[in-house]
């Protein structure tokens, strides 16, 4: 949505003083793994969420592209941080850890303390070319567990596993064949049909932008 905290209250405020519909380009959130990720929390399918560990390693697929740690928290972490803060609010506390191998790869973890839970961000551009882009996440609920973990190509549309665990065994979860993008597109018709509610607006981004810029902040301190 921006690339300062003080941008996106700016743009917040536009949105919300205008009477037209503004969309942000959160496609990451209609990726069917984390939608079932939502719900689950929402619909208190099982329990409450206690452990969410996000990951996300790729290589340097696109020439002329850097992914080293001041790319990073912006360019490779905000989507999951947009996950976590869904899912569990803002954190009490966050702490960072990085590591640099040059000015374009690196890798980076955030981990985020909650009221009775924690969360761990994890994004690294340390990986050959054969390893391509991976990523996923596990999520500790008080009585089952959701284990996502996918395989990206250059269309980047993910494809992977949903995998839910409970007493009652394992059992891997169907879901629909959907492409993100189309089903951000489509969500911005039905919104402007009046059909939905806007779930995409520059309000429901902000945490996660504030969450992100903070870690920028401490990986990249101004000098």
């Amino acid at each position: 949505m921006a690339g300062s905290l003080e941008e996106g209250r700016t743009i917040v405020a536009a949105a919300e003083s205008s009477d037209r519909h503004v969309f942000v380009d959160m496609f990451e959130r209609f990726i069917p793994a984390n939608q079932a990720l939502s719900d689950a929390v929402g619909e208190g399918t099982y329990g409450r969420l206690q452990e969410l560990t996000c990951w996300n390693a790729v290589a340097l697929l696109w020439p002329g592209a850097s992914l080293g740690l001041k790319a990073l928290p912006m360019e490779a972490m905000h989507s999951e941080l947009d996950l976590i803060t869904r899912a569990l609010g803002t954190p009490d506390q966050v702490h960072v850890t990085a590591v640099g191998r040059d000015a374009d790869a690196g890798a980076l973890e955030a981990t985020l303390a909650f009221d009775g839970a924690i969360a761990r961000s994890s994004v690294s551009s340390l990986r050959p070319k054969p390893w391509g882009a991976r990523s996923g996440y596990t999520a500790a609920f008080a009585h089952g567990v959701l284990e996502w973990v996918s395989a990206m190509g250059y269309d980047g549309k993910p494809a992977g596993t949903l995998t839910a665990y409970s007493d009652e065994g394992a059992h891997e979860v169907e879901l629909p064949a959907a492409d993100q993008y189309t089903a951000m597109i489509d969500h911005v018709l039905a919104v402007l049909r009046g059909e939905a509610d806007n779930e995409i607006s520059p309000a429901s981004a902000l945490a996660a932008l504030e969450l992100t810029c903070k870690i920028d902040q401490q990986v990249n301190p101004a000098t």
